[in-house]
């Protein structure tokens, strides 16, 4: 007897099984998305005891007749491919033809389905009804792969399915299963997503009898993102937008300080399809460097709209991988879109206080969102929702979809244009299609591409660690810019500062708060950033140099940067064996210090940084965290009283530093209170 042998087909849809239905969620997936393709404009999901017990989707889309039904549980039976030609260019959510028979090898389903005249599912033509059999329904029972001939049965046009006792005759599956609020927190975040990739389709979701979603049918992208988030952070999102040949990205991005401790929020669709690409997650962490703390992660609804030949779907079983024609260019655009979006964007840190309804939201209890709003930079409700069919159609776009053109968009520059407008101190209200609206608060005009209050006029000559540049609260200008500061001392408003940390001064909009360490670090880390692309770091040389005795290995780590840190104004060379010899560090890092720093400290950052990575060392990323940390060592510190002149001079030089209102380490180096929220708190609303 042979030793190969042949697997038998239940055995075939049980491995198959393994690989599709990993718990609950899948199953939610898998059948929510045949609804979407079979055209339904409502979908219910209902689930008992977080999906281990019952997982019911009701849709009301095309319909199955009785020759159907036997083949929707047969392995490997689609109604979305004809030919090989079309697994090329996968227009439906699912195209495999192994979910329905994975789900009914290891459950006790019923399918009950009746043909919906005229409703037209994804690929194919609509049903017509010709005979009574195909208006009444029909009813197949599955127990464990195994099924009797459908009958007849009263339903309503579309499809109803129940799958009962998952993983009931694999108990090791069954199992390995969480908690029941484990297990329902998947489904949750599998129905969020496939919510918020069609807002064109009402959707229910109800756990053991308790209503937790109800959100109508929208050609509003921002009201569905509202319906499934809250009304509070779709009213913090940007609105992005990206044309570059046939691909179009756009989408909404929240604010920094609306941000998470994991990458569960970043959601990303393709063609309607929700997607995890490790590329674009990472360009969007990139984007966001420097405005968030470590280990926090942004927010995203983005989605990516390509012709379907630019893309392949059919990478992984789940469909929730593809692959991309040219990764690089879509990581690239999307990277340059979010950075030009924040350096034309307010950024400040909005204090308010939250009402009841965000509270109760935030509790769990069901809000029903009957209730609109608008976000004013948003684009017109119309030209943004992802409408699936016609994202699909890629020669009827319709005439009323918004194209920028690309001179609309500026190129993107870390630095200002000479004379430049920088927009600043925006409510939220206030942002406009034409463009920001102008506010007294934050920086104007800029003369330059970087003003600078200090100037750092040559070295000490005496080799002594004091500096002799100019004095820091002078007000002139330093190499990165020319002109006068773009709010003069005289119009300043009056600040002080509170307990030698915080700085204090009146806004347009209200109160604005300062950290002065976060704000000054962000000061000096855009002026050390600028002066080292532009090789102008001013140097320090010290008049005996500094020897640094370090391990073999932190020499030889060190060494090996030698000309990056020299870029970086910090000068070294070997002096045998492990030591190595520091012969000036930046000019810079005495500002608002009476001497300069150890360069025993400062090589020991730049080493402990080096040890904390693994693999290649990236240059860029290198740079940026010795930058911050020549910054962080060289800003003012909490507890620092400070003079008058220093505090305006403070000021002064906040309003020209790009992206000011977040230190480079992610913290809000900014927080405003507006006169309405102050008002709230003081009990003063509709008073004089």
């Amino acid at each position: 007897m042979s030793r190969i042998q042949k697997l038998s087909p239940n055995l075939i849809n049980k491995i198959a099984a393994g690989e599709v239905i990993e718990r609950p969620a899948s199953v939610v997936k898998e059948l929510v998305e045949n609804s979407i393709d079979a055209g339904a404009t409502r979908i219910d999901v209902t689930i008992e005891k977080g999906g281990s017990d019952l997982i019911r989707i009701a849709d009301n889309g095309c319909g199955m007749d009785m020759d159907d039904l036997i083949l929707a549980v047969t392995s490997h039976a689609t109604s979305k491919l004809r030919s090989e030609e079309d697994l090329f260019s996968v227009a439906t959510m699912g195209f495999r033809g192994e979910a329905m028979a994975s789900v009914a090898e290891i459950s006790q389903m019923t399918i009950r389905s009746r043909v919906n005249p005229g409703v037209k599912p994804t690929i194919g033509e609509a049903t017509l009804a010709q005979s009574a059999e195909s208006v009444s329904g029909a009813q197949l029972t599955v127990q464990g792969g195994a099924y009797e001939p459908p009958t007849p049965c009263g339903t309503s046009p579309g499809t109803i399915i129940d799958v009962r006792n998952l993983f009931f005759n694999t108990p090791v599956r069954r199992k390995f299963l969480k908690s029941v609020s484990t297990e329902f927190g998947h489904i949750t975040e599998t129905f969020q997503r496939l919510a918020l990739a069609n807002p064109q389709i009402h959707f229910t979701l109800t756990h053991n009898g308790r209503t937790i979603y109800d959100v109508p049918a929208t050609t509003d992208w921002l009201q569905r993102i509202a319906d499934i988030e809250g009304k509070e952070l779709a009213l913090s999102l940007l609105y992005v937008e990206k044309r570059f040949g046939e691909i179009f990205i756009h989408g909404y991005v929240a604010r920094p300080n609306q941000n998470r401790s994991n990458p569960k929020m970043q959601h990303l669709f393709l063609n309607g399809r929700p997607i995890k690409d490790r590329s674009l997650q990472h360009a969007l962490n990139e984007a966001y460097r420097g405005l968030l703390m470590t280990n926090r992660y942004p927010i995203c609804f983005l989605e990516i709209q390509m012709p379907l030949s630019l893309v392949d779907v059919n990478v992984h079983p789940t469909k929730f991988e593809v692959r991309f024609q040219d990764s690089g260019l879509i990581y690239s655009q999307l990277l340059s879109t979010l950075r030009e979006k924040f350096l034309r964007t307010n950024l400040s840190t909005y204090v308010h206080d939250k009402t009841e309804d965000e509270d109760a939201a935030n509790d769990g209890a069901f809000q029903p969102a009957n209730q609109t709003f608008r976000n004013m930079d948003a684009p017109d409700a119309e030209d943004t929702a992802p409408n699936r069919q016609s994202q699909l159609a890629w020669s009827e776009r319709p005439s009323s979809t918004r194209n920028y053109s690309e001179a609309g968009v500026p190129p993107f520059r870390p630095f200002d244009d000479e004379n430049a407008p920088r927009s600043g101190g925006l409510k939220l209200e206030q942002i406009t299609e034409t463009g920001p609206a102008w506010s007294s608060v934050r920086r104007g005009n800029r003369a330059g591409g970087y003003s600078h209050a200090a100037t750092y006029q040559g070295t000490n000559t005496n080799g002594s660690n004091q500096d002799t540049q100019g004095d820091a609260n002078t007000g002139s200008v330093d190499a990165g810019g020319a002109g006068q500061n773009a709010l003069p001392a005289s119009i300043a408003p009056k600040a002080i500062q509170i307990h030698k940390r915080y700085i204090a001064t009146e806004c347009e909009e209200g109160l604005m708060v300062i950290d002065q360490h976060a704000m000054h670090e962000r000061i000096l880390y855009e002026r050390l950033k600028f002066r080292m692309q532009s090789k102008s770091v001013e140097v320090q040389r010290l008049l005996i140099p500094e020897p640094v005795d370090l391990r073999p290995t932190e020499a030889a780590l060190v060494l090996q940067h030698r000309q990056t840190l020299e870029d970086l104004g910090i000068l070294i060379e070997p002096f045998g064996g492990s030591t190595v010899l520091v012969h000036g560090m930046p000019a810079i890092l005495s500002t608002f210090r009476k001497e300069m720093p150890m360069a025993d400290e400062l090589i020991r950052e730049v080493i402990t940084y080096l040890q904390n990575e693994s693999g290649t060392v990236e240059i860029d990323h290198f740079t940026d965290n010795i930058l911050h940390t020549l910054a962080c060592k060289a800003a003012v510190k909490a507890g620092q009283a400070l003079s008058q002149g220093e505090i305006d001079q403070l000021l002064a030089e906040y309003q020209n530093c790009t992206q000011a209102d977040h230190c480079p380490h992610g913290r809000p180096s900014v927080l405003i209170w507006s006169c309405q929220e102050l008002d709230k708190l003081y009990g003063r609303l509709g008073q004089v």
